[in-house]
């Protein structure tokens, strides 16, 4: 059975390998050359963005891991967006920290840790009990959003990678399904 060390080392080798063939991905064609991504194109680097932030982590700094999502989501209300056609891919999960996590340290471990590879950052907010920020990386399809509560009882740490909208046949569609 694999270490979540050798886990760690894989989604960091997969990541990177994604994050580069990230542009040549395949795309929808008009027959004029526009090709677009398509939501299959984007669920990959959109989860290995996911894993590889959470996998920078420290094992012994998490109490529990909780609400992961991995599934595709309409990119705006139903008035601008009729039948949720124009979908994004979604992965997200919380990381409640052990009793004493400095939950700042590791915030600023894994911003630090995507600003040295080039992505740009953009605070949200910073204040004593959240600090949110999102990443973005003009060579990859994902951007990252990693966010850092104080709760009554419990600290977490929030990751939510996101891919681009793009045009579906619906949620309902076989394409969509065959994600979800």
């Amino acid at each position: 059975m694999p270490t979540r060390s050798r886990i760690r080392a894989f989604t960091a080798c997969a990541v990177g390998i994604a994050l580069l063939l990230g542009g040549c991905a395949g795309t929808t064609d008009d027959g004029a050359g526009n090709g677009e991504p398509r939501l299959v194109d984007t669920k990959s680097p959109v989860q290995l963005l996911r894993n590889d932030a959470t996998g920078l982590v420290d094992d012994a700094d998490i109490a529990s891991i909780r609400k992961e999502v991995d599934q595709s989501e309409p990119c705006f209300t139903e008035e601008k967006n009729p039948g949720g056609l124009i979908r994004q891919w979604k992965s997200s999960v919380e990381l409640v920290l052990a009793d004493g996590t400095d939950r700042v340290a590791i915030m600023d471990k894994l911003v630090t840790s995507f600003t040295e590879q080039g992505w740009t950052s953009e605070e949200l907010s910073n204040t004593a009990d959240l600090w949110d920020v999102t990443l973005s990386s003009d060579s990859s399809l994902a951007m990252i959003e990693i966010s850092s509560t104080e709760l009554s009882i419990v600290s977490i740490i929030r990751v939510i990678s996101t891919g681009p909208c793009v045009e579906t046949d619906g949620p309902d569609s076989d394409e969509v399904k065959s994600l979800e």
